[in-house]
């Protein structure tokens, strides 16, 4: 499963020289989404830019311009202040 690959990514990513720079952001796709997933990225130090589902095409036009969600509360876990929607 996809989920449980990004714990073994961020530490062969720890393993890489430090002539090649260090990883700042974490890019992947629905199947890595887990609040377990996003905390191991922000435990390394790297923003989790993981899809928290896919959108279904050609959304009606009031749905593209809804508003914003509300503000997150303070007490937002890791995977509530990636995504309000959750995975």
């Amino acid at each position: 499963m996809d989920k449980q690959q990004i714990a073994l990514m961020l530490d062969a990513l720890s393993q890489l020289p430090q002539e090649l720079g260090a990883v700042s952001e974490l890019l992947a796709d629905s199947g890595y989404c887990s609040a377990e997933n996003v905390e191991h990225c922000e435990k390394a130090g790297i923003e989790p830019l993981i899809a928290t589902g896919r959108e279904a095409h050609h959304l009606p036009w009031q749905e593209r311009f809804a508003e914003d969600p509300p503000p997150l509360p303070e007490s937002a876990d890791a995977l509530q202040r990636m995504s309000p929607t959750g995975c």
